[in-house]
């Protein structure tokens, strides 16, 4: 069982409790208080505990009896439509007739028959649209590409194969240079095609530096490359100066050299 003050106004005026004799009302709260005084037409402006405590013991303990005749009376009534009226037409609820529904939704069949659909409707509605992009096999929007066309003005007119070739073209070539990227950066151990990777995988394909010749990427730097007049060759050695940045390189000649050191 909840104690009282765990117990909201409502729950113990339904339970009339606190109209039994010898109920002892301190073991209430303030709103319990306040909640069943104001059930009672009882208000005060001061809500402090002994207060209400004392209209308690003045309005319901000393007319406890009465008030919990009215209380078991109201609790075994039953609910009663007399004396209500219709908000619309202003007559009592228990002469307007019934309207409520006689038969359950379920067991009710429907007696209306539709028209017949037409059979070329259902065809068209049964087939699934298809862009220009799935019928050709391609990845690339044929329908954007299209329309950039058409924007850009480029020609008067803009035939239908057009935009289909031109995302051929874009496709295929996308295709060869990631092939030819992701191989770049599998090389480097690499799981992330970078810029630095379209610029190798460009630059190291004869077909495809002709046709991005002038094309600068961004990032990508620049293809490492040593001019072959710089290799060392077999009958030539490289003197390094530790302390300098000077690098001489020196031939030798059949006929043996000598270096003299200076005065």
């Amino acid at each position: 069982m909840p104690t009282p003050s765990t117990l909201t106004p409502s729950t113990i005026i339904n339970e009339g409790n606190y109209l039994v004799l010898g109920f002892d009302p301190e073991q209430l709260t303030t709103s319990q208080l306040a909640g069943i005084l104001a059930h009672h037409h009882v208000f005060s402006s001061d809500h402090r505990k002994p207060t209400l405590l004392k209209l308690f013991a003045t309005h319901i303990t000393n007319n406890s009896a009465q008030l919990l005749a009215e209380h078991k009376a109201q609790k075994n009534a039953e609910p009663s439509s007399d004396g209500i009226t219709d908000g619309l037409t202003g007559q009592p609820l228990d002469k307007l007739p019934d309207i409520r529904r006689r038969q359950p939704v379920a067991t009710r069949t429907l007696q209306c028959t539709l028209p017949p659909f037409p059979h070329a409707m259902v065809e068209a509605t049964s087939s699934k649209t298809q862009t220009r992009s799935c019928k050709a096999g391609l990845h690339f929007p044929v329908g954007r590409i299209h329309r950039l066309l058409k924007k850009g003005n480029y020609a008067q007119r803009v035939a239908a194969g057009a935009p289909v070739y031109l995302a051929a073209v874009l496709e295929y070539l996308t295709a060869e240079i990631l092939e030819l990227a992701g191989n770049a950066a599998r090389e480097n151990k690499k799981r992330r095609i970078i810029p630095r990777h379209l610029q190798l995988a460009i630059r190291e394909d004869e077909e495809l530096a002709k046709l991005l010749g002038s094309v600068v990427i961004t990032q990508g730097g620049v293809v490492p490359h040593i001019d072959k007049f710089l290799l060392p060759t077999g009958n030539s050695y490289v003197i390094c100066f530790s302390h300098s940045s000077l690098v001489f390189l020196m031939g030798m000649s059949s006929k043996k050299n000598e270096i003299h050191s200076g005065p």
